[in-house]
């Protein structure tokens, strides 16, 4: 496939986009049918199937991934390929306490977070409340910073614990599969509607960072491994195909972006996971009283 194909076909993806997103006709369907989980299940059982190996090297061409970052294996489906691991080292980290690291391959923005609770990403309002579900951790992050890993199919689907700790019972949040391309961010409550899962992750270095995954439409499953103890550069999960999205709320001061990430708070930046994007002020502050919400979170 050459790159004027993929435009093309770039260009004809977000065209159907419009007319789903961008129409009281379509988003009827979509709501209807098309966000549905089942709809979402069915559609990926073509890219779990045998037959689906031919669609892995017109991918590769099309989107110019380097697969000598990846481990050699005979993939059996194009999904399988989709979940590819990355070789050990390719993406390499720091390990200094201080340095905060990305968990995941993506496009990333950050969003501070009102003090009305309000979260806004890609120009559509949400509360911490409805995206978590859950007033009382919503509560704790007001005034912090919210940091958005969009990832797209061509990105690394597979993340990591981003320091060492220990991780809260997980939530699933059971919802409907919308796009997560900027056309459909721009036309529903993504994160309202989209299935995700969450853990407050007490990490040693960072202090409390509730971690999100939001599942994107015609993929819905997110896979998380069962952990509660981990170390900095161990897998999380991944993402079955499609796009996703990876979301951290950190409390007010918890890090200092470095210079070059300071312009995420204007338009989205590509990051490698491993790649340092900030510097933890945990480190210099006391340890949070006793009777907070977070740590009576860190008891459970």
């Amino acid at each position: 496939m050459s790159s004027s194909d993929s435009s093309r076909k770039g260009t004809t993806q977000e065209r159907l986009l419009c007319r789903l997103y961008g129409t009281v006709f379509g988003r009827a369907i979509v709501n209807a049918f098309i966000s549905r989980k089942w709809v979402s299940v069915l559609a990926s059982l073509p890219v779990r199937s045998r037959l689906s190996k031919g669609r892995i090297q017109p991918f590769i061409r099309a989107n110019q991934i380097d697969m000598s970052s990846y481990e050699e294996e005979p993939f059996r489906s194009f999904n399988d390929f989709f979940i590819r691991k990355i070789k050990p080292g390719a993406r390499p980290f720091s390990n200094a306490p201080e340095d905060v690291v990305s968990p995941c391959d993506g496009l990333l923005s950050a969003v501070e977070i009102s003090p009305d609770m309000t979260l806004t990403v890609k120009g559509q309002p949400y509360t911490l409340a409805t995206l978590l579900r859950d007033e009382e951790v919503a509560s704790s992050y007001a005034g912090g910073l919210a940091l958005i890993f969009r990832l797209e199919v061509h990105h690394y689907h597979r993340y990591m614990f981003s320091d060492s700790g220990h991780a809260s019972p997980p939530q699933r949040i059971k919802g409907r599969y919308h796009t997560v391309h900027p056309i459909g961010l721009s036309s529903t409550s993504v994160l309202q509607e989209n299935a995700r899962e969450w853990r407050i992750l007490h990490f040693d270095h960072l202090g409390d960072v509730v971690q999100v995954e939001v599942g994107a439409m015609l993929v819905g499953r997110i896979v998380n491994h069962k952990v509660d103890e981990f170390r900095r550069g161990d897998e999380k999960g991944y993402f079955c195909f499609g796009g996703s999205t990876i979301i951290w709320l950190l409390h007010h001061e918890a890090i200092h972006l470095l210079d070059r990430w300071v312009a995420t708070f204007e338009r989205e930046m590509p990051v490698l996971q491993g790649e340092t994007i900030a510097k933890s002020r945990y480190l210099a502050r006391p340890l949070p009283d006793s009777d907070s919400v977070y740590a009576m979170r860190s008891r459970i």
